[in-house]
């Protein structure tokens, strides 16, 4: 239970009412006074002692995750709230034993049934502190905290600090792949999509409420700005990962690439081609250095980006060809460049993409779809170079299992 220290203070302190009601004892406040001292002088070296192992704890973390952990920890209100109860818990205590002046405000059965429920309240607060300051030990929590962070700063109109906030995320996949951390990892990468996801969705709605064109084209202008922002700091990050080998951390960087890509397409299509080249880019380092696992994910990403496109443009009625041509050609480039280095790739699982963004577009939702005709006959070109190259493939295969001629006398 969150406050059960004050429950408890609450119940000592009624019964030490009652009894003082139903008879009047003499108590030795002299000994009860210096209990009452040493009960708070605990609480309080408990409090600081508590607040500094967390604090060392939290530096020793940061070191290998996520930075700007410890200056969040120094800046929680929570924390610092606890510690400012703890703290007046203990000068009451000294007030209420050491004042004879402060004995005229209250009796001094009023102070100690006061006391005995001001107690409980000051376990509960060390209870916070120690669980509050542990969080910021983890980080999936400082994660979070960046993320409410993040938001806190657009809130407040400080893109400078959110940008920084954002940041420290991309630095901890950076610590993450140097370290071998997939946890670290997926937990910036889950803040930094909720990050991109409320910058641009509140961008979005900002433009929609704008009663002029010119606050909406800046505000694109801002969204624009922060993409290309992300895309960069997210190919520094890809190249640490490069360099560490970290394949699974690969993939999950193309994902995150990936869902900015979407929420553009669901706010700012407009602004989708930045993410879309990100993708290209990423796609070929990891063919460079070998991680094919990683290129085929990109392939897979940008398969249901361009199914993510047509859908959202049969919703908005909006079209989205330019879009879906970007997408369409780095898939493409991407696929033919993954077979020019491993000509032993099957075709048919080349052609895989292609044919689900085909099946997709020839349902019968998709009739009213803009543009659908174009996209189809790009789809029919591609799949027939290589439905071609599969035929040329078989023929050189065959070809080599032919034994040479053997010329008469030789």
């Amino acid at each position: 239970m969150a406050f059960c220290g004050t429950i408890v203070g609450a119940f000592f302190a009624i019964l030490f009412v009652l009894q003082h009601f139903m008879q009047t004892p003499s108590y030795d406040f002299s000994l009860a006074g210096i209990a009452m001292v040493f009960a708070a002088t605990a609480l309080m070296v408990l409090s600081m002692s508590c607040y500094l192992i967390t604090a060392r704890a939290v530096l020793k973390e940061e070191r290998y995750a996520i930075p700007a952990a410890f200056k969040l920890y120094m800046a929680d209100i929570s924390l610092r709230g606890a510690v400012v109860g703890i703290v007046a818990y203990f000068l009451y205590t000294l007030f209420l034993d050491m004042l004879p002046q402060f004995n005229r405000f209250l009796d001094k059965w009023q102070g100690i049934a006061l006391w005995l429920f001001l107690t409980g309240g000051a376990i509960d607060l060390l209870r916070l502190q120690a669980r509050r300051g542990m969080r910021f030990a983890s980080p999936t929590m400082v994660a979070k905290f960046l993320d409410k962070a993040f938001v806190r700063s657009l809130r407040h109109q400080d893109e400078v600090g959110a940008m920084a906030f954002f940041d420290s995320c991309n630095a901890g996949v950076v610590r993450a792949a140097k370290e071998g951390s997939l946890d670290v990892a997926l937990a910036a990468f889950g803040a930094q999509v909720s990050m991109v996801e409320h910058f641009v969705g509140t961008s979005a709605m900002r433009s929609l409420m704008a009663k002029d064109g010119a606050e909406g084209a800046s505000l694109l202008d801002r969204v624009g700005y922060f993409v290309a922002y992300v895309c960069r700091r997210s190919f520094w990050a890809y190249e640490a990962i490069l360099r560490a080998k970290e394949e699974p951390m690969a993939e999950e960087q193309v994902a995150f690439l990936g869902r900015v890509a979407l929420v553009l397409a669901r706010y700012h299509p407009s602004l989708i081609n930045v993410p879309l080249n990100a993708l290209g880019q990423v796609a070929e380092r990891a063919l460079d250095h070998k991680m094919e696992v990683a290129a085929e994910r990109t392939i897979l990403t940008l398969a249901e980006i361009c199914k993510a496109l047509t859908r959202e443009s049969l919703r908005t009625g909006q079209p989205c060809r330019e879009s879906f041509q970007t997408a369409l050609s780095i898939l493409e480039r991407l696929v033919k460049e993954s077979f020019k280095r491993n000509k032993t790739s099957p075709i048919a699982l080349l052609m895989q993409p292609f044919a689900e963004i085909a099946n997709a577009l020839g349902s019968s939702d998709m009739d009213a779809l803009p543009d659908r005709d174009h996209f189809l006959s790009e789809l029919r070109r591609i799949l027939g170079e290589l439905n071609a190259l599969e035929a040329v493939m078989q023929g050189v295969s065959e070809m080599s299992t032919i034994e040479p001629y053997a010329t008469p006398g030789s």
